[in-house]
């Protein structure tokens, strides 16, 4: 069971991340262009190839538009995405 403290410490963290920058709401893949398109709450577009990122750089286009958003994110952390040369 999830102590009340618990989910007190889970919204604080989530308001701290959530008012420190944009943070990704959709995600989707662009078959025409062959990138992956990230929304920002900015309402910024990040468009990358999928070549470019780890664990992606094989994935087949069917795979890929399967991309979904998570509350954790840990599997492509955007700051790092956005610093990206």
């Amino acid at each position: 069971m999830v102590t009340r403290d618990e989910i007190k410490r889970a919204n604080a963290t989530a308001t701290r991340r959530r008012n420190a920058g944009p943070t990704a709401v959709s995600a989707r893949y662009d078959r025409r262009t062959g990138r992956v398109v990230v929304r920002l709450t900015s309402g910024l577009d990040v468009r990358f190839s999928p070549r470019d990122i780890q664990g992606l750089e094989t994935a087949k286009p069917a795979q890929l538009d399967a991309i979904e958003i998570t509350p954790s994110g840990p599997d492509l952390y955007l700051p790092a995405l956005l610093a990206a040369k």
